[in-house]
């Protein structure tokens, strides 16, 4: 009786577990913070991109997303990904 309690027990966490990992989409974005200059708060138009190279003005722009952010005090706090999504970037490659 205890060994076919226990295999039930089991076996409904195992069919739990499968079933919460299908049930939501990862989200695929980046949370990016920095601080700014700018020290006005008011709203400002920013573009964001992912580049193969870090050598300035080289490389292939691989993602870009543009967005109007409202500054509270001196920092830049945005998801990119939220406007643009970033599917199909490789991101085992560096960027």
């Amino acid at each position: 009786m205890k060994k076919t309690f226990l295999v039930l027990v089991m076996g409904f966490f195992i069919l739990s577990a499968g079933v919460s990992a299908w049930g939501a989409d990862v989200t695929q974005q980046l949370y990016f913070t920095v601080k700014t200059t700018l020290t006005e708060n008011a709203t400002y138009n920013f573009r964001f991109s992912l580049w193969d190279d870090d050598t300035v003005g080289s490389g292939t722009m691989v993602w870009s997303e543009e967005k109007s952010l409202k500054l509270k005090g001196t920092k830049i706090i945005t998801y990119l990904g939220d406007t643009t999504p970033l599917d199909g970037i490789d991101f085992s490659q560096q960027y």
